[in-house]
Parts: C-alpha cells; structure tokens; sequence
C-alpha cells in the first residue's frame, strides 16, 4: 500500500513539464564542447548520459531513441576532433563502450518508462472499477492511513479522491474514528472479516448518517495483512424507520395498559357489586343449591377455602379425580393433603389472591393419588360470605396433556430448525408467485449471500440466466399446479463463484389441501460436473489417440510396407540382370538404395508427426505404373493401369492417398496370394461415383473364409470407410478376384458431364 502512495507523489512530480528539449540540447551542446577541448583519455562522454536521465525523468520516453542517436552522432564527432592524449586504439574502444553503455542505458530507461506507464494504466483502470460502485469503499492501513477510497467515499464527505488519498481516519472522522480503527485492527490482527459493522458516519453537510459497513482484510503478495478494505453502505433511512417503529410501539402499548387497567377497574367494580347482591342470606342459600348442581356436573375441579386455608366445598369433579369424598375434605387444609412443598406453594397463592382482592389466574402443580404430577390451571377469586365472611373460591382445569403437546410442538419446531440450519442443500421458501420468502443459513452461505434482507420478495427465477432461467420459471409452474419441477442449471454465488444445482421444487399444502407455498432445495453439484467434463474430455483424448494409432497402423502398413515389399521386388528383378545386363542391375540397385531412403524418410516422418507428400493425379498414376513394372520385372505379373485423369483430377488429396494405399494393397495381395499373370487396375467415372477397380486373373479365395480377412482386406474396407465409399470384394476359386471401391462423388460427376 506504500508503494500506491509514492506511486501517486512520483505521478504528480512528473507531470511538471519544464520545456525539456531545448534544456537537453543545451547540455549536449555543453557537453559536446567539453569534449572538443578534452584530451582523448578524459571520458568526458559518460556525461551524455546526463540528458538522457533527464528526459526520462520528465517522462519524455519518445524523446530517447533520437536523443540517443544525436549523443551518439556527438561522441564519435568528439572522437575525431579531441586534442590527442591515450593511444587512439584505446580511446576508440573507450568510446565504443560508451557508445553501448549509452545505447542500453537507453533501451533500459526506455522499457522501464514504459513499464510505469502500463502499471499506472492498471492504477487507473482499478480506480475506475472502484469508482463505477456505488457502495463507499476505503483502503486503510495499520496506522489508518487511507490509502484509497472511491468517488463515492470521497464525495461523501464532500471532498475529491485525491483530498482524502494519504489522510488519516481521525483528520476526516475524529468522532467515530477511534472506534473504527478498533474494528480495523481487531480484522488486521485476526486476519477474519466482519461483515454488518453499523458505524455512525457525518457527511460534508455535517448531518449525522449511518452506515453498515464490511471489512476485509488485505493480504500482501506474502498472505500477511497490510490492511484493511472497508465496503459500506448507508442505511440511515432504516435506521431512522425502526427507531419510529419503535416509537409507535411504545406508544402503543402504553395506550393498551391504560385500556387494561381501566377494565381491570371495571371489572373489580362489577364484582364488588355482585358480592353485595350475593350478601342476602336467601338469595345466598337458594343459589347454593343451583350452584351445586352446576358444579358437580362441571368437567373442571372446584373448591371453597376460607381465610385460614380449610376446604369447605368441593364439587363431585375434585372427589373423583382425588379419590376423596367432600366429607373427608371439609376441614382440612393443604398441609394436610399434599407434600410439603406443594402446600406450601398453594398456601402462599392462596394468600396473594386474598390481599389482590381479585380474580387471579395461576398455574399449579399438584400430584394425583397415583403420585404423579399434574399441571392445573386454577382461577382463584374472593367469595364473600354471610356476616362478611371472606372465602376463597376455585376452578381448576388438568392441563397436563396440552403442555406435554406444546412441549412435543416445541421440540418438533427445534428439531425442524435444527435440520433447516444444518442442512447442506440451499432450502428456500417461495409463494406463489415465485417471490424469495427465505433462505436458510447453509443456502446463505453456500450462495454467499451476507445481507439475505435485500434478496427477500425478489423474483426466484431472476437469479437463472439463459435457458437455465427458462428451465426454473418451467419447474415453478409444474410445482404451482401441485407437480414437482426437476432441473439442473448454473447460478454463480453471489461472490462471481461459478455453481452448477440439482434444483427441486415442490409445492407446500396448507390445512385444506391448498398449495399456498412453494419449497425449493437446491444442490451443489459443481464437483460432480467437473468430474463428468473430465471425464468427457478424458474420453475424447482417448477416442482421438486410438484412431491416431488406427491411422498410424494403416499407414505403417499399406505405405511402408508395401514399399519395402515393392522394393523387395525390385531385388528380385535385378537378381535376372546380373547375369545378362550388369550395367542395368546396378541401376536397378541404385533405385532400390534410393527408395529404401525414401523409406526411411517416411519413417522419421511419422516419428516427428511431420505431414506426408501431398500425393495428386500424376503421382497417383507415376506411383502405380512403378509398382506395376516392379511386379512385371520380377515375378511377370502384368497389371494394366488405366486411369481416367478427369476422374483422378476430382479427388483431394486426402482422397488420392487412400486410393493409392488402397491399390498398393489389392496389388500386394494379387502378386502374393493368388498367382495371377495379369491383372488391371481402373478409376474411371460411371453412374455418379469414382470407381477403382483391381481385378486380376488367379486362383481366388472365399472371402466369407476368416483366414481370409487378413490385416490387408481390413485396412481396405477401413479406407473406404473414411472415404464415404462403398467397398465390394468378389473372388471364386479357379476365377480371380475383383475389388470395386465405389466414391460418392454425384455433384462433380454433373458438373464434369457439363
């Protein structure tokens, strides 16, 4: 980062621009004349080097390459017209190495000039990129320097890039800065982001905003942390728009506790007066009796206490649950029943309701006679009996089944979270429009999403690209309509990391049967498509080096050694002459020894991979007519070549080799295997194909026979293969055999009949 920082003062020196070409010319000038009134042994030349440093510092690249060659012009001049002194020769090479030291001190000054001016080129591009974000980015070191910042950060506050380029945290932000560079160190030291820092931040109008801020360490070329990039972004409006949603709660619930209190008031008031009504004695025995009634056939537990704890009523309910008659009750107290603890408890609620005055509601463990514990949930309230009397009243419902339903609704509602947080598939919510409603954790983080808020209620489908969105917004319509939609795509992560996902959506029913939601889970296969495009290439490498040793083996095959065979021949044929003609026998050895080297050329040809002859239309034929006076001279095989030159004249070049390995082949075959004295080999037009034709006049073969189908017939039908042509082998015992390799060849056929 110090490095940036003198990089952006060597800038601004050198765009000071004095006029440097007459400065340079006057010290040439000087130096020249030095140089004329100096001795040949003085090195008064190394002073030339002067101007050039001065033009390159003044970033005047353009000017080195002629500035040079004026200095050298300058030095040989001064060569010539110096007074004498050390001997010529030495001066002369003196000045030659001066001469080479000017010139690469030149092409050095000139290749690092140019070297600076690519760096501040990548300078500029990357503040550029930084500039083009919206978000306010800083660059701070260890001692809060701010090394860079973006236009965004800089006109924040109300000043230029360059202003805010080289000053500390505490010149532009003394308030917050201390608590800042907190943060910035605490990153620096441990090397770990943090990411959602909500930091007070004061803009260039003085107002006071907020902003939530990323920080990230950065690491030098060695990993160490020089510093620290911070990314933030203004979130004052939301800030302000929770502290007035807050506000409003406040308010809120201080209007609805003065509600409550007034009808807690109120409904103190109606008791009282329902006491009073109760107060006369008639009313308060004929009611009893109703009373009675009403609560022995209620499914909840009643009871009556006084002031000092004794039971004076319970209603049929307590006795069949307690298992206890009302006549063993009445009297008792608490102690007298339950444990220790649990009467206590009770008493001490007993108590609380008397001095509240009111209906209170509590809920109570009490044991049943089996021993285990159940909770109740009681309402206790005051009675007012004759002659004031106060007495407690109560009904209590068994609510031991619900709470261990709300027990097993919580421990559900955990362990579905629990699998939702630590799943590693990216689960998401959807309604039914497609909008993002949530995200787990592991999906946050497998897509690297730090703020999930911002992505909520955007359009699922607007995450594909391509086909791939075409694929999702299809699986969205399959899962609305009750279905469930499969597809694999690519999504980058919200870092730029590429991801290929196995996606799955599937619609979420509500009570009536409904689909009001959807479910998507998605998961990363980006190893598996890696493997699968390895090993696509893998088969692909192998594919190619098979057929290349495919080709290689054909080749070795219908070209080498049948040109070693024909030369084989040759051999032969002069063994005749080297006792009837000596002098055509050595020219016969001649051309084998030559040929022979062509063999061996051709070998080293397909060692190195080097691309063979072209072969065209007369060497097609110049090759077969050899061939065929080398078999003639040799064992009197007699092959007629009659070649149509329109119809070799069609073929490329590709073609024109087959062809030829092809005939070489068939011809080997006859002189070898069939013992024929004639034989003919055609290309000629007919019906739309080129058609080459061997024939010869031996004993035959089956060729439906598997001795039959030697290395040779299956290097023909591969040929014919490649040349899209059809290959027909006839031959019948006593009748010769005849091989036809028919070439598609119907549009140069028409434009040849033309």
């Amino acid at each position: 980062m110090n490095t940036l920082l003198l990089s952006a003062i060597a800038a601004k020196l050198t765009n000071i621009h004095p006029p440097i070409l007459p400065l340079a010319g006057v010290l040439v000038t000087g130096i020249f004349l030095l140089d004329l009134v100096s001795p040949l042994g003085w090195v008064v030349w190394l002073l030339y080097l002067l101007p050039l440093f001065l033009t390159f510092w003044f970033s005047h690249p353009q000017y080195l390459i002629p500035l040079a060659t004026i200095c050298t012009a300058v030095i040989s001049v001064g060569f010539i017209h110096s007074p004498p002194g050390i001997p010529v020769e030495v001066a002369a090479f003196n000045r030659a190495m001066g001469v080479v030291v000017l010139w690469i001190t030149t092409v050095l000054l000139r290749q690092h000039k140019l070297t600076e001016e690519t760096v501040r080129r990548k300078e500029h591009e990357k503040q550029i990129i930084l500039d083009s974000v919206p978000a306010m980015i800083w660059y701070r070191d260890k001692d809060n320097r701010i090394l860079r910042a973006n236009k965004s950060a800089a006109k924040s506050i109300g000043r230029s890039v360059e202003e805010v380029e080289g000053k500390r945290t505490e010149e532009l932000f003394p308030a917050e800065a201390a608590q800042s560079y907190a943060d910035d160190l605490e990153v620096i030291n441990t090397g770990k982001p943090k990411f959602g820092v909500i930091e007070p931040y004061q803009v260039a109008s003085g107002e006071k905003r907020w902003v939530q801020a990323d920080k990230i360490p950065y690491r030098n070329q060695n990993g160490a942390t020089d510093g620290v990039i911070v990314c933030a972004v203004d979130i004052t409006d939301c800030v302000r728009a929770e502290e007035a949603l807050r506000k409003a709660q406040d308010e809120l619930e201080l209007r609805v506790q003065e509600r409550t209190s007034e009808l807690r008031r109120t409904i103190d008031l109606l008791k009282r007066e329902d006491v009073e009504r109760r107060r006369a004695e008639n009313a308060f025995r004929t009611s009893l009796s109703y009373f009675q009634t009403f609560m022995d056939n209620s499914p909840v537990v009643a009871f009556v206490k006084d002031q000092e704890g004794r039971y004076v009523y319970t209603n049929r309910q307590w006795e069949q649950i307690f298992h206890k008659t009302s006549g063993e009750m009445i009297g008792k107290t608490d102690a007298e029943l339950w444990p220790s603890e649990t009467a206590k408890q009770l008493r001490e609620n007993d108590r609380a309701v008397f001095a509240a005055g009111r209906s209170v509601e509590l809920e109570e463990t009490v044991p049943t006679p089996d021993g285990i514990p159940h909770t109740w949930v009681v309402f206790k309230f005051v009675l007012r009996g004759p002659s004031e009397r106060r007495l407690l009243g109560g009904v209590a419902l068994d609510i031991t089944e619900r709470k261990r339903a709300e027990e097993a609704l919580r421990e559900s509602e955990a362990f579905k979270k629990r699998i939702l947080e630590n799943s590693p598939d990216c689960i998401k919510v959807l309604d039914m429009e497609g909008r993002l409603l949530f995200m787990n954790k592991g999906g946050q983080q497998l897509m690297e999403i730090c703020d999930i808020a911002s992505l909520l209620n955007s359009q699922w489908i607007d995450f594909w690209k391509g086909e791939d969105k075409q694929k999702a917004s299809a699986a969205v319509e399959v899962a609305r309509a009750g279905g469930v939609g499969r597809f694999i795509g690519f999504c980058p992560t919200a870092a730029g990391k590429p991801r290929w996902w196995d996606v799955l959506l599937t619609p979420l029913f509500d009570a009536s049967g409904t689909p009001d939601r959807l479910l998507s889970i998605s998961r990363d296969i980006t190893e598996r498509k890696g493997a699968e495009e390895a090993l696509r290439i893998s088969e692909e490498q192998l594919r190619l080096a098979l057929e290349e040793r495919e080709r290689l083996s054909q080749d070795l095959h219908d070209n080498i050694i049948q040109t070693i065979y024909a030369i084989g021949m040759e051999l032969e044929e002069c063994q005749h002459f080297m006792t009837e003609d000596e002098t055509v026998a050595i020219k016969k050895l001649r051309h084998a020894v030559a040929q022979l080297n062509l063999v061996i050329r051709d070998v080293r040809n397909y060692i190195v991979a080097e691309e063979p002859v072209r072969i065209n239309a007369v060497r097609l034929r110049t090759e077969l007519t050899k061939l065929a006076r080398a078999m003639n001279g040799a064992h009197s095989l007699r092959f007629r070549i009659s070649l149509d030159p329109l119809a070799a004249s069609q073929l490329t070049t590709e073609e024109t080799k087959h062809v030829l390995s092809i005939a070489r082949e068939a011809m080997s075959n006859s002189l070898r295997h069939s013992g024929a004295r004639t034989g003919v080999v055609s290309l000629q037009m007919e019906h739309g194909v080129l058609r080459l034709m061997v024939e010869d006049s031996g004993m035959g073969f089956d060729p439906q026979a598997l001795e039959a189908r030697g290395q040779g017939l299956r290097n023909i039908a591969a040929r014919a293969e490649k040349l899209g042509a059809r290959c027909r082998v006839t031959s019948e015992h006593g009748r010769g055999t005849r091989i036809l390799i028919d070439i598609p060849k119907e549009q140069v056929h028409a434009s040849a009949s033309d």
